[in-house]
């Protein structure tokens, strides 16, 4: 499926918007830098995010390495392949790729129907339940409960988000979290508790906010980083790959 430039900014536009719920955005030079010194080791919240439509970023690197040094947190860019003299700046300072990440666009939703599972829209008094669920899903230590129920909460007031949980014969069971700006829909959060995985409550859930995303956007997309083996899981519920970035760090 062939992708405007237009609908390649939308699709960053949303995914900056959502990441702005979650780490502190500084802009250098039509890159986005996002930090969240509560979570200093995952690379999504403490990140360079390069404009994909951009092509020179002299004098970035050096930038961005001034912010990460203060935070004291490992420096890391995600960049277009496009991108060669960045790359080569990012090099020479000792860089190495390790990992992709991948921003699918819907292109036609293929149902794996969950019969045993619920879904619903969570409000101020299922906000607990979904933090617990999610940090269950994703294996999240408990140290960082207060930072995720804090973001958690600034999701759910948000107006451009809508946090769903699934839940089996009563528990619960997976999370999701749509972001809608730009008139694009941004699947986040996609999670399932280990004991439940296997059964359909990930493309339950994902149905249902696909469902009521269409309603409010012309485009739904969702990122994933190619080391969490979860692209062909996508790709056979209809969504493709359009464009992705290499991770790199120092």
């Amino acid at each position: 499926m062939k992708v405007s430039d237009e609908e390649i900014d939308d699709l960053e536009k949303n995914e900056e918007g959502f990441f702005t719920l979650w780490s502190k955005v500084t802009y250098l030079d039509s890159a986005l830098l996002f930090l969240n010194s509560k979570f200093p080791d995952d690379l999504l919240f403490n990140r360079v995010s390069t404009n994909y439509l951009q092509h020179d970023y002299e004098g970035l690197a050096d930038k961005a390495l001034e912010h990460f040094r203060k935070k004291k947190i490992r420096p890391t860019f995600f960049i277009a392949e496009h991108q060669r003299k960045l790359k080569g700046e990012l090099l020479k300072k000792s860089f190495r790729c390790i990992n992709s990440f991948n921003i699918m666009r819907l292109k036609r939703f293929v149902p794996f129907p969950s019969k045993d599972a619920e879904v619903s829209i969570v409000d101020s008094e299922s906000i607990a339940a979904w933090i617990n669920t999610y940090m269950k899903s994703f294996d999240i230590d408990a140290k960082f409960r207060p930072e995720v129920s804090r973001r958690a909460i600034k999701c759910l007031k948000s107006n451009n988000c809508t946090l769903y949980i699934a839940r089996i014969y009563g528990e619960p069971a997976g999370t999701s979290l749509t972001y809608i700006g730009e008139d694009v829909a941004g699947f986040y959060c996609i999670g399932t508790v280990p004991k439940f995985r296997g059964i359909g409550v990930a493309s339950l859930i994902l149905g249902l906010a696909i469902k009521d995303a269409e309603k409010q956007s012309h485009l739904q997309c969702l990122q994933n980083l190619e080391s969490d083996d979860v692209r062909r899981f996508y790709e056979e519920r209809g969504f493709e790959t359009v464009f992705a970035k290499k991770v790199y760090q120092q």
